[in-house]
């Protein structure tokens, strides 16, 4: 251990010749990490010594923590090398020194993700964090420094602006990112779900990037809505609808539904499936009580978003018309039950000055093109009847 210590300070301290260095700490690497070829029950020769293969395990670490930023490709090889020998680690073993791996992996995530340009290293990175986060000891590591990354390299909101910082996450980093907090979210490690609030919401800024960013739009994350990422596209704003916008507290409500709005403003119509879409609209028309009047004003300050966003698209396809009839009949028994509170109540108010609004962008020429039918006009008349019912009208223009 005293010879392995010595060893680890003359690499990290002579960085000028640590392509020439690493080979031969690689090389025993390897050799303590191989298995045993003539055991009935194949191990790992290093774990006959825990304590020795526990600091190889740091010394691999602080070694990519140290030299990753010396530019020279070969060194970033063998070091990725490295690190993909503790993933080879079983269960039993890592979860005696999940914290060091956790640890480590999150420096390194945090400090490398500049310098990570291939696939297979986000890849090695991912593997090593998702290892460390399987046990409770290592598991905070691993989502501390996910949030660390976050919190540096996305955009935030000042004073309702996006901030845009100047570091940009690579397409490779943000799927990587991405399924780490999808993990998190749905509780896959341990079933530990005291990640899950602050999983969705890093999520949503993953997703929720600035047009600029064009490598990082959602097109890329989605493609037509059937692959992984629209998945967790999907299982991201069912959390974000379910856990943060029906919240009892109204303040982590109303985040919750300006967070749906700004994913929604962020996805690409096409780059997510009709039915995905569909399956959204239900959900929001599921309105919260009477009683909660500012989560139904943010509901259908929502629900207005999402027919005005997607109504022209869905109603090309007849299939949909039955699913957009469902739906539109549900708003108007929503925006009836908001129209019966007394006035002049902002509930009362904001649903005549929004359905006012749905109404004269329905009706407009050219807003909606459905077969047969302009069906974005039936929704815009059907809406605008509730407002006849309570004499609220007067704001509608006449469909062109």
């Amino acid at each position: 251990m005293f010879v392995l210590e010595l060893a680890n300070r003359l690499l990290i301290s002579n960085r000028s010749h640590a392509t020439e260095l690493l080979p031969l700490f690689v090389s025993t690497f390897e050799t303590i990490f191989a298995q045993e070829n003539d055991a009935d029950d194949a191990q790992i020769v290093g774990l006959k010594f825990p304590y020795l293969l526990e600091r190889l395990v740091v010394t691999i670490l602080r070694a990519v923590i140290h030299l990753y930023d010396v530019p020279d490709r070969t060194l970033r090889t063998q070091l990725m090398r490295s690190m993909e020998l503790i993933t080879s680690l079983p269960y039993s073993y890592t979860k005696e020194i999940s914290s060091r791996i956790g640890c480590g992996a999150s420096i390194v995530l945090r400090g490398c993700f500049l310098l990570f340009e291939s696939p297979k290293e986000w890849f090695t990175i991912r593997n090593l964090l998702d290892v460390a986060a399987r046990h409770e000891t290592g598991r905070s590591f691993v989502f501390d420094g996910i949030a660390s990354l976050v919190e540096y390299a996305f955009p935030v909101v000042v004073d309702g602006k996006s901030v845009l910082n100047e570091i940009e996450l690579s397409v490779n980093g943000c799927e990587a990112i991405r399924t780490l907090l999808l993990k998190f979210l749905d509780g896959a490690y341990e079933n530990d779900l005291n990640y899950k609030l602050p999983s969705v919401l890093y999520m949503k800024r993953v997703y929720s990037q600035q047009p600029s960013r064009s490598h990082l739009q959602t097109s890329n994350y989605a493609s037509k809505g059937n692959s992984e990422q629209s998945v967790e596209w999907t299982k991201m704003v069912s959390v974000l609808y379910h856990d943060i916008c029906r919240s009892d507290n109204m303040n982590t409500s109303k985040k919750g539904f300006e967070s749906l709005q700004e994913v929604i403003l962020s996805t690409k119509v096409d780059s997510i499936t009709d039915h995905q879409w569909l399956s959204l609209i239900e959900m929001a028309c599921t309105d919260p009580p009477l009683t909660t009047q500012a989560s139904r004003i943010d509901s259908l300050n929502l629900i207005e978003r999402l027919f005005l966003t997607l109504v022209p698209k869905l109603s090309n396809k007849k299939e949909n018309w039955a699913c957009l009839e469902k739906f539109t009949l549900n708003l108007a028994n929503i925006i009836a039950e908001n129209l019966q509170s007394d006035r002049p109540s902002s509930l009362f108010e904001i649903t005549v000055h929004t359905v006012t609004n749905m109404c004269n962008v329905m009706s407009m020429t050219g807003f909606g093109n459905g077969k047969e039918i302009n069906f974005c006009s039936w929704v815009g008349e059907t809406l605008m009847c509730e407002l006849e019912k309570v004499g609220a009208a007067g704001g509608v223009a006449s469909a062109n």
